[in-house]
Order: structure tokens, then sequence, then C-alpha cells
């Protein structure tokens, strides 16, 4: 593997480690849903400028695409709603690590759609590695959690789900 492909996944598991810290940072001084609206700016800039510098073409899509379109945007809002509001009532270490379990979620999902992969012994010990991992980072918390941090994780979970829904789609 080249060097510059290591540089490029260590940044992003960087950027995708710290972008629980950076919201809850910013969830001190905005609402949820501004901070969502700002991060859909940002993107879509981003994007534009990569299309630009690409010289990538826009086409209209066909209607299926749109309705695919749509779809993928409302999982997307309803996602970062949840993890935003989520991130208010718990810790955003917490929150990583409850987004770090969409995997779990993916081979869930995906058993009960029609084209579904069958869970074999390897999906399952994945699974319970991930389980057993959650279930031992929190172990030493399971009795003293706050309704306040319960509210928090469910939500981060609900967010967890929503973005195995997401890479599904």
């Amino acid at each position: 593997m080249p060097l510059s492909a290591v540089a490029i996944a260590l940044f992003i598991s960087v950027l995708f480690g710290g972008n629980q810290v950076a919201s809850k940072i910013a969830l001190q001084q905005f609402p949820p849903m501004l901070c969502a609206a700002l991060a859909f700016t940002l993107s879509s800039i981003s994007l534009l400028v990569y299309a630009w510098f690409t010289d990538t073409e826009w086409q209209v899509p066909d209607p299926i695409i749109w309705r695919l379109h749509i779809i993928s945007a409302i999982l997307f809002v309803l996602f970062n709603a949840t993890a935003l509001i989520g991130l208010q009532f718990t810790l955003a270490s917490r929150a990583s690590i409850f987004i770090a379990m969409h995997p779990l979620f993916v081979v869930l999902f995906n058993y009960f759609t029609p084209g579904r992969e069958p869970i074999g012994w390897q999906k399952l010990s994945g699974l319970g590695v991930i389980i057993a991992g959650v279930i031992t980072v929190f172990s030493d918390r399971l009795s003293s959690w706050s309704e306040v941090s319960w509210l928090g994780d469910s939500l981060m979970l609900l967010a967890s789900a929503l973005l195995g829904l997401i890479i599904l789609h």
C-alpha cells in the first residue's frame, strides 16, 4: 500500500474520531439543527469545489434516482438530528463508541433485506466482539447511568442504527 494511501486513511480516521468531540464543542454555541445546517453547507461547498477541480459534469438523474436521493436525504437528516440531539445528553467519548457500532446494524439490517447475506460464524463472532467491547467499556457505569445519560446514549444508538441504514441504502 502506498504511503500516501496510509496517510489519507489516518487523516480520515482522525476526522471520523474527532467528529463527536467537535460536534460537542459546537453544540455549546449553536443549537443542533443549526450545527446540522452548517455541516450540510460546508459539505455542499466541498463537493462543489471537488466537482470544479475534477471537471465533473452535472447531469439530471432519472426519476428513480431522485426517489433514492430523497430517501437518502431523509435518512441523513434523521441521522444528523438524532446524533446532534443525543450528543447534548451524553459524553463525546460515549457517542463515538455508539456511532462506531454501525457495522453491527449494517449486518443485522442486511440480513433482513430481500437479497440478504447469510450471517456465518465469522460475522457472528465479529458482532460478538462489537457487543463484548461495548459492554466492557461501559461495564463500570451500567448501574450508575443517569436518566440524561440513558437518553443521550439511546439517541446515539438510534443514530448508529440510522447510519447502518444509510450505508445499506
